[in-house]
């Protein structure tokens, strides 16, 4: 689907949106997390409060993947292992 947006060309809206929470024990409160698709591209967003990145790929885990490491490289091993992540990949997969 497309719509025009306040630019002169015109957006596309995603084809699949779904917003979640991650955790680890690195990061108390843990990260709130947006992931969308556009045709060919995945993009994620990811926030811990204080800062926001994005990421990129196209598949949904490596554009997850790309935020999360940018924004807690420490971390990122542990969010990515969280168990909420098992219901996410159905929900892309059932996309």
């Amino acid at each position: 689907m497309i719509t025009p947006s306040d630019s002169k060309g015109t957006r596309q809206l995603p084809r699949t949106s779904l917003s979640f929470k991650l955790h680890s024990q690195e990061l108390g409160a843990g990260v709130e997390v947006r992931l969308e698709s556009f045709k060919d591209r995945w993009v994620a967003t990811v926030c811990d409060g204080r800062r926001t990145e994005t990421g990129l790929g196209s598949v949904a885990r490596s554009a997850l993947s790309a935020a999360v490491h940018a924004l807690a490289p420490g971390s990122a091993r542990a969010l990515l292992a969280d168990p909420e992540l098992f219901g996410i990949s159905c929900r892309v997969l059932a996309s």
